[in-house]
């Protein structure tokens, strides 16, 4: 079950993350850990201003820069206070630039020598065997720069040294446990697998409108190429339908050619009028919009390194999920039950499929199905 069933008990937990926006998964997660064991727990964040306004999360102390800088904040606040165990969250660019995810395990060693106890959850798991100049490419100008040789390397040290100052790591897959076990040696004895915790289910309120939806950063390793590719070839041959696509998601910084690649696309492919791009929504309310009513959601990918915290919120709403057939996704979902698994060149017939009339009684099935996996993974 998800990692935040901790139930009673005087034990004082310690959190360090980012909390925004506002789907963000660490705060899914203090909201839950806070409901479990009210009082228990506080929140090292970083300085972004709306942390402070956050409720519901435990004791949040909004005091890191995102920065090479952060880590004497950090181990300054967690001195002081002496929680029983700290919770790190791990992803690459949490703590700033690039730079900053050489730092993280120095700021384990540093809670080491304080003599806290330290759990890891390590969000993005990236093979050795995967990196090379077409993997590398499809991130920011930090990777793209780097040989293939150095970045592997780069990676090696970072996840080999999380393994040795970690008392207890946690992914959210059996494939990215196998990525640090086999990849990079981590002991398999301190490893756990939590799934990706699901929040509250809403209800889609019994309605479908003719809409494809894609929530998440417009990047390059999304697969949206591909997606827009296969529309057009939908539309092609189904000049009829009336579904559309909604984009919803902002860029990257450094990486916002992204979103002018995908203008260029949609213009070449005669999408204009068929394809809407959002940008981000800042709106819980408009978010929950979107997805109560979206046809299907889809979770396309060029390169599977982590869970998705999209797929998360498509199944708290249980809806219909068409996902690519690439690593963590094929875990995730089994295609034809609780989603569809979608070939990179399978994505026009995938949307005709989720168009044809016939298909409806389907669909309610496979809802129903995301709605149950949404149950069992509730925060």
């Amino acid at each position: 079950e998800p990692e935040a069933r901790v139930k009673g008990g005087s034990m004082q937990i310690g959190l360090v993350s980012t909390l925004m926006p506002h789907t963000h998964y660490a705060q899914y997660l203090a909201r839950a850990l806070e409901a479990a064991s009210p009082g228990a727990l506080t929140v090292y964040a970083d300085r972004d201003p709306r942390n402070e306004t956050l409720t519901g999360c435990g004791r949040v102390k909004a005091l890191w820069p995102r920065a090479p800088g952060y880590r004497p904040a950090l181990v300054r606040a967690i001195a002081a206070d002496r929680p029983d165990a700290v919770h790190l969250q791990h992803e690459f660019t949490m703590y700033g630039g690039a730079a900053t995810a050489l730092l993280f395990p120095l700021l384990l060693a540093q809670l080491r020598r304080l003599g806290v106890p330290r759990v890891v959850t390590v969000h993005a798991v990236v093979r050795p065997e995967s990196i090379d100049r077409g993997f590398l490419s499809l991130f920011g100008p930090g990777l793209r720069r780097l040989p293939p040789s150095v970045a592997r390397r780069l990676f090696a040290w970072i996840y080999r040294r999380i393994g040795r100052e970690a008392d207890r790591i946690i992914v959210h897959t059996r494939l990215m446990e196998e990525g640090l076990v086999r990849g990079y040696g981590l002991p398999p004895e301190r490893m756990a697998v939590i799934p990706h915790g699901v929040p509250e289910p809403c209800a889609s309120r019994g309605r479908r409108e003719p809409y494809a939806l894609y929530f998440g950063y417009l990047a390059r390793r999304k697969g949206l190429e591909q997606v827009l590719a296969g529309f057009a070839r939908f539309r092609a041959a189904h000049p009829g339908s009336r579904l559309r696509l909604i984009l919803a998601g902002g860029t990257i910084p450094g990486q916002e050619s992204a979103r002018h690649d995908l203008e260029r696309q949609i213009q070449q492919e005669g999408l204009g009028d068929w394809v809407s791009l959002t940008g981000f929504i800042a709106e819980p309310e408009r978010l929950e919009t979107l997805f109560a009513a979206a046809g299907c959601i889809l979770i396309p990918a060029a390169v599977s390194i982590a869970a998705s915290g999209p797929l998360a919120q498509a199944l708290r709403y249980g809806k219909c999920i068409l996902a690519s057939r690439i690593g963590n996704l094929i875990e995730e979902l089994e295609s034809g039950a609780d989603g569809l698994l979608v070939e990179p060149d399978g994505w026009a017939e995938a949307f005709a499929w989720v168009d044809d009339p016939a298909h409806a009684g389907a669909l309610d099935r496979l809802e129903a199905k995301a709605r149950e996996k949404a149950a069992r993974r509730a925060w």
